[in-house]
């Protein structure tokens, strides 16, 4: 059984070595861990009961199954380089990529790899910290199903369901698509939370009708009854990264030649809130600037009236 080489021990990555892990072991797996900051690479390795390895990839064996979760396309090919200059990255090795990266890139890399035997995969996955922490993620398949089953158990020990989508860039291209239409929704859910909280409803009467009935989204579902639970919480997604999904998205269905109107004019309302707030900004701060657009006040005005 080949080990497993993860690479990218962020907010999200983490928490997938946290049920990895205990995955692997009772496979006889080798899990090795990396990630750009040393001080977490060991932290994360402790706590898990898997192995360290700093940037130079040392010690991990050629045929490793790659486990990529990094912020961007730069980052990927870096270390994807870093491992084949290890040895690690050869003809026969399989690169599960679980980062949200724009498809067409996706789509030739994993092209360029393919011509050194090597076989990329696009997993992104969705559901966010929330479920991450429970192991409930969606993990999105792009590329050749038959590798894909021979690793399907690492994104089975953090998923609830794993969904192949077909050729490489597919499961990137929905991913993109599944967060835009998420956050377009969460910002109409929002839009109407805010003025019917304005106009005295209560947040009971509106969730009561909101989630049980055709209006009902992930934000007045989920996020939203648990920020009125804890309004210091963090909702498991940062305007930095909500914005630059939705960058990726408007860049990919402009490549397919569509023209998506009401999920552009989201995105716009998306980048206001993230220059008014900044990229570490949680993405419920969306609620203030919605107020401020919407009403001319604050959404701690319109909370207490």
């Amino acid at each position: 059984m080949a080990d497993v080489l993860f690479i990218g021990l962020g907010k999200l990555g983490h928490l997938l070595v946290q049920h990895l892990a205990p995955v692997a072991a009772a496979r006889g797996v080798t899990v090795w861990v990396n990630d750009i900051d040393p001080q977490v690479t060991r932290d994360i390795a402790e706590a898990t009961g898997t192995t360290p390895v700093g940037g130079d990839l040392a010690g991990v064996p050629a045929g490793a199954i790659v486990c990529l979760c990094v912020p961007n396309a730069g980052a990927v090919a870096s270390v994807v380089d870093a491992a084949r200059r290890g040895g690690i990255v050869q003809s026969g090795t399989i690169i599960a990529d679980f980062s949200s990266l724009p498809p067409i890139w996706v789509a030739e890399y994993a092209a360029q790899l393919a011509d050194e035997g090597v076989t990329y995969l696009d997993t992104p996955l969705t559901g966010g910290i929330a479920a991450a922490r429970t192991a409930t993620m969606v993990t999105i398949v792009g590329g050749d199903k038959a590798a894909f089953d021979q690793i399907a158990w690492i994104a089975e020990s953090f998923s609830a369901k794993v969904v192949w989508t077909g050729k490489s860039g597919n499961g990137a291209l929905l991913k993109t698509i599944n967060n835009w239409i998420g956050n377009a929704a969460a910002l109409a859910a929002m839009e109407g939370i805010v003025i019917l909280r304005d106009a005295g409803l209560s947040n009971e009467a509106i969730l009561e009708v909101l989630n049980n009935g055709p209006a009902a989204t992930y934000f007045s579902m989920s996020r939203y009854p648990r920020f009125l639970e804890d309004q210091t919480a963090f909702s498991g997604a940062e305007l930095g990264l909500v914005t630059k999904d939705l960058h990726i998205a408007a860049e990919s269905v402009a490549d397919l030649g569509a023209t998506p109107v009401a999920s552009l004019l989201a995105r716009d309302m998306w980048r206001g809130a993230l220059a008014m707030y900044g990229p570490s900004g949680d993405m419920l701060r969306m609620l203030d600037y919605v107020s401020r657009e919407t009403l001319g006040k604050t959404w701690d005005e319109v909370d207490a009236s």
